[in-house]
């Protein structure tokens, strides 16, 4: 955990968005994530 906590840092700071996704997770809730994220950048 440390270690994605200090990987979603690193890329946050280099103006990337960081979204993180677990094989058990709905694909369906996670692309809505993606598109939400998408939608905030742009």
């Amino acid at each position: 955990m440390a270690r994605d906590a200090e990987t979603d840092k690193i890329l946050a700071d280099r103006g990337w968005i960081v979204l993180r996704f677990w094989e058990h997770e709905d694909s369906s809730v996670a692309a809505d994530k993606v598109r939400a994220a998408v939608g905030r950048a742009g």
